[in-house]
């Protein structure tokens, strides 16, 4: 299967999305919604609250998420004059077209997995072999959510956020975070059989979502999570000071330049 957002966040350090100089053009989304924007600050930018009250005072939008870990900003409901007038705000970076994020479920090969995370070399030998279950680390599955109480976790699985707020809780209606968090800690065909996985919903049962929930959720993320050493999962010796980030052009938007070097989050996607 290939899908076009699968995203486990793994061992977070807290990131910031934001990095290179500032855009007074909006930046496009391929699949835009209307009068939807994401608005990111500078970065010497401290009082997030005030700088999104004082904007949206000004244009009489409707804020739809506020950003103080992932990236200092905010998302909001504003009209396209609004959105161009705050993009030339001294205090705004640049100012982002809200898209539509969908999954794509085109069949692509075999299911040869595990057999070929433990080998590089072919032919396979039909074995996985491992020595850690990754017991002390929390894997952060960004996705449609997770069915928290399937046998294949043993309990393991827990809800962290949900950006969608239909009524569902982090719980997965869709069935692809659930997918993906077995590929990554299922007792049966998970890579880490012991990690502990969080839900963290952003796509909804149809598999849709919203950039500006996407990072939401991201954003939640690096508020909350639970720091392990690296080696319980990738079996290294030292603890890593940093996580490198691979976005896979999530959203369909995002680009190199809004990834700051210093502070990164792991983010694969499937």
């Amino acid at each position: 299967m290939k899908r076009f957002l699968a995203v486990v966040v793994i061992l977070c350090a807290v990131p910031l999305f934001a990095g290179g100089p500032k855009k007074t053009e909006i930046v496009k989304a391929k699949k835009k919604i209307p009068n939807s924007y994401i608005i990111v600050f500078e970065d010497r930018i401290e009082d997030v609250d005030r700088a999104a009250g004082e904007l949206l005072g000004l244009s009489r939008g409707q804020l739809k998420h506020l950003y103080k870990s992932a990236l200092k900003g905010f998302a909001a409901r504003i009209t396209d004059v609004e959105a161009a007038r705050i993009a030339q705000d001294p205090r705004v970076k640049y100012v982002e077209e809200d898209g539509e994020i969908s999954l794509d479920t085109t069949q692509s090969g075999a299911t040869w997995g595990l057999d070929r995370v433990d080998q590089r070399n072919l032919p396979l030998d039909g074995s996985y072999t491992y020595n850690t279950t990754a017991s002390n680390v929390h894997a952060y599955i960004v996705d449609t959510g997770i069915h928290t109480s399937h046998n294949d976790f043993g309990g393991r699985a827990s809800v962290g956020y949900d950006a969608i707020g239909d009524g569902q809780n982090g719980q997965d209606c869709n069935g692809h975070g659930t997918h993906v968090s077995g590929t990554v800690g299922g007792a049966t065909y998970g890579v880490a059989k012991s990690v502990s996985l969080v839900a963290v919903r952003v796509l909804d049962c149809s598999g849709s979502g919203t950039t500006s929930g996407v990072i939401a959720g991201v954003n939640w993320v690096a508020a909350n999570a639970i720091h392990r050493r690296a080696d319980a999962l990738f079996g290294r010796d030292e603890v890593l000071g940093r996580v490198d980030v691979q976005l896979f052009q999530i959203a369909q938007g995002f680009s190199t330049d809004r990834i700051d070097d210093g502070k990164r989050v792991h983010l694969v996607a499937e």
